[in-house]
């Protein structure tokens, strides 16, 4: 089990009592999630085959490139990068959703280990300039900002893509809160990339992705 992590600021700097503060806070995360993947669910919105074609015709990835997914639960992102051909690595801070992608994939393209990526530390083998696509899919909302500035430097520079999925507080329905970001700081997130794209996964616009090429710095 990886040591307890505290957060610092939220990423889009904006107070969130989605970044645990204190080792209490971080501990009572983690249980959190290890109930939710007790139960065969996932984090909405699910993992579908329409999303994944259309990353494969945004992105036209390669056989062979390093993937690394941030917070990949059960799974089923993480398999479907490595279905693409990416070579992919799935971490979670949860012992028990890792353990159910273990169970439940056994393409030899993709493994899963625990991590827990608050304030930017990086697992092992994970270097700057060593990954090729880094995905956080419905858990940028959940780091803070010492994580997005060392993960833009794990990304190769120049071709190094960061594909984000977000729910948009702006479009949820009211008993769901602000469970994402706003959407002034979801636009703030295409800033200092060589080319970025965005798209809504629903008709509703409440889940929007990123496609983020290129760090600048």
């Amino acid at each position: 089990m990886t040591s307890t992590m505290v957060g610092g600021t939220p990423v889009g700097g904006t107070p969130s009592g989605r970044v645990p503060q204190t080792v209490e806070q971080a501990e009572g995360r983690r249980r959190y999630w290890d109930r939710f993947y007790r139960v065969p669910q996932e984090c909405m919105p699910a993992v579908s085959l329409g999303e994944v074609e259309m990353l494969a015709r945004r992105f036209r990835p390669r056989p062979g490139l390093r993937a690394v997914e941030v917070g990949c639960g059960r799974g089923s992102f993480s398999a479907s990068l490595a279905a693409l051909g990416l070579v992919t690595t799935g971490y979670d801070w949860s012992e028990v959703g890792i353990q159910a992608a273990r169970w439940s994939w056994r393409d030899p393209r993709v493994s899963f280990a625990v991590h827990d990526f608050l304030g930017g530390r990086a697992p092992a083998g994970v270097t700057n300039g060593s990954v090729d696509v880094l995905a956080c899919r419905v858990t940028l909302q959940y780091l803070d900002t010492a994580f997005w500035s060392a993960a833009r430097r794990w990304l190769r520079p120049r071709t190094g893509t960061a594909y984000v999925v977000l729910p948009v507080n702006e479009r949820q329905p009211p008993e769901k809160g602000e469970c994402g970001l706003p959407e002034a700081v979801i636009e703030r997130l295409r800033d200092d990339w060589a080319r970025s794209e965005r798209w809504h996964l629903d008709s509703e616009r409440a889940f929007t992705a990123l496609l983020l090429q290129g760090p600048l710095r």
